[in-house]
Order: structure tokens, then C-alpha cells, then sequence
């Protein structure tokens, strides 16, 4: 991988948010960063985290080759499940 590039983008009025949802979204986004880099050969990673009047959304897209949900191994590595795991 020569570059990877990634771009934030923010929508609606931003907010302080619980310092333990500050917290897990740190961490969703350290596996959403991690994740596409060693496993997908992704070289650009978007996310965009969109704030409305009562919810926090955190969209992450990346180039990288994609993976099968379908496929046995799907939930195999810990990232997802820890990404899951961050969400409760």
C-alpha cells in the first residue's frame, strides 16, 4: 500500500456526547481504521459521523476488497465483535 487516505465529514449540529459514547466511538473507529488496512488492502477510509437531535451515526466506507457475510468465516477475526461488542 503506497498511500491511505482518509477523510472525515461531519453533518448536523455537533454535540458533546457522553464521554462513554466518546469513548466506544473512538474505539469503532480505531477497528474501522485498522481493519480495512490489514485485511482488505484498502488505501482510502471515509467516515462521516452525523449528528441529529437524539442520535450519533458513524458511517465508515473504504476501497478495500470487501469481504463475504455469507462466508463461514465472516465473524472469525475480533474486529467486528469488538466493533459489535463497543455498540451495547
Amino acid at each position: 500500500m503506497d498511500f491511505l487516505y482518509n477523510y472525515w465529514f461531519f453533518e448536523g449540529k455537533q454535540r458533546k456526547l457522553r464521554q462513554k459514547t466518546e469513548i466506544n466511538l473512538l474505539r469503532i473507529t480505531q477497528e474501522a481504521i485498522s481493519n480495512p488496512i490489514k485485511h482488505s488492502k484498502a488505501n482510502q477510509i471515509d467516515l462521516t459521523l452525523i449528528f441529529s437531535e437524539k442520535d450519533v451515526t458513524l458511517i465508515i466506507c473504504d476501497n478495500g476488497i470487501g469481504f463475504e457475510f455469507e462466508s463461514p468465516n465472516f465473524m472469525r477475526g475480533d474486529g467486528l465483535k469488538n466493533m459489535i461488542k463497543f455498540l451495547k
